[in-house]
């Protein structure tokens, strides 16, 4: 029990939510993984359970990740050209 991720392949969607309420929270991610990599990317940036940071500084560390990661494209991008 906690926080998962559920995944829509399909439409390349994810969330996570509490499964012990089964309860959606944060926003939708529009990448089917982007949702666990966040949940890592919490673990070493934070470290608290995703279900207990307020809803406004949880949408700030969501984007902080999405941020991150568009940088680590960005330099992957550079690489290839």
């Amino acid at each position: 029990m906690g926080v998962r991720v559920l995944r829509d392949s399909k439409e390349n969607m994810s969330v996570i939510y509490d499964s012990v309420s089964d309860t959606p929270f944060g926003r939708v991610f529009y990448d089917a993984n982007d949702a666990e990599e966040f949940l890592n990317f919490l673990d070493d940036e934070d470290g608290r359970d995703a279900r207990i940071i307020p809803e406004e500084e949880l949408e700030k560390l969501i984007n902080k990740f999405m941020d991150k990661k568009e940088k680590q494209a960005e330099r992957k991008m550079k690489e290839v050209i």
